[in-house]
């Protein structure tokens, strides 16, 4: 395809110089693609499932409209060979894309690494900048794994937490916080605070759960109903206990559990949190209680709804008389 490939001084984007401990930049060139060896770095790259047909064919149509010159360049290292001029460590998308539409030439940035676990690491931190193809969690989680096998990264949860946090800066935290645990668990890794899954809680229950129930189920031994309550779940557990109790009449019961502990929060205080808010919700209920049989009517009015359909007045409130007919 005949696109014209902006010059080095063209590219508005300024390259991080030690972006990551071990990862030094060099500079920025022009380089013809024939000096590329493609393959050198797959075995290497941060990623699950490799090259993605549909993400690199998506790129071919976006490289179509033009380069975008404010985005991150694609990256190189200097080959250790004597007949291989460069390596790719984040171009590997992009470059099939910019193979497949015939072109000679690109401008790169490019970097040298002092190990394994500086490369990896940084694809993964470059990997999360469009047009490239964001890292998945399980992109992250399989290159820590097998930084860990091969001893580049120390096996604790301390230095998995600090190591997912730099590589993975723009992920929430508690997405972070599933990387981490998942590295832990997959590599026997001990963890400070654990945190359960619907797998995890399975298990749980199964092996040490004495017979309660979760998800609202009837436990018929203790004639009540079991909730797993997560942090901040609490109100919507106390609603479903009392839509149980004004059914049938029957009491429930909850089983807690927390997220991660965040920073200056540990999991003891993200407990007492959790049975803060519970407390706070009965003292409510009592006051209701009290409230209702004072004045024998709810604590609230319903006034209407927004007007939301097509055609209806959107100055006006639309009142609940049509609907309470069908309740």
């Amino acid at each position: 395809m005949s696109l014209i490939i902006p010059n080095v001084e063209d590219f508005k984007y300024i390259a991080p110089k030690n972006p990551l401990p071990g990862v030094r930049w060099i500079e920025r060139k022009r380089v013809n693609l024939n000096d590329i060896n493609y393959d050198a770095n797959l075995n290497k790259i941060a990623r699950l499932n490799g090259v993605n047909p549909a993400h690199t064919k998506a790129l071919e149509e976006s490289y179509k409209a033009g380069v975008d010159t404010s985005k991150p360049l694609p990256v190189l290292e200097q080959a250790a060979g004597l007949f291989e001029k460069y390596v790719p460590v984040d171009y590997f998308h992009r470059g099939r894309a910019q193979q497949n539409l015939g072109w000679k030439e690109y401008v790169f940035d490019i970097y040298e690494f002092a190990d394994e676990k500086a490369r990896v690491s940084f694809q993964l931190l470059m990997n999360d900048h469009p047009p490239q193809g964001v890292a998945s969690t399980d992109d992250i989680v399989q290159a820590g794994i097998k930084l860990i096998q091969k001893t580049k990264l120390t096996k604790s949860e301390p230095a998995v937490t600090k190591w997912v946090k730099m590589i993975a800066p723009k992920k929430h935290a508690s997405t972070r916080g599933n990387i981490v645990k998942k590295i832990c668990q997959q590599t026997k890794t001990r963890q400070a605070w654990v945190t359960y899954s619907k797998k995890d809680l399975e298990k749980f229950y199964d092996n040490y759960g004495q017979g309660m129930t979760k998800g609202g189920a009837f436990d018929i031994t203790r004639d009540k109903y079991g909730y797993d309550v997560q942090t901040k779940y609490e109100s919507t557990y106390a609603t479903r206990a009392l839509k149980r109790l004004s059914e049938s009449g029957k009491k429930s019961y909850f089983l807690l559990h927390t997220d991660s502990p965040i920073k200056n929060k540990d999991g003891h205080i993200m407990r007492t949190d959790m049975l803060r808010r519970l407390k706070g919700i009965e003292e409510s209920l009592k006051y209701f209680v009290k409230w209702y049989n004072k004045h024998k009517k709810m604590p609230w009015d319903i006034v209407g709804f927004l007007p939301q359909e097509d055609g209806e007045d959107e100055t006006k409130i639309i009142k609940t008389t049509r609907y309470e007919k069908k309740i």
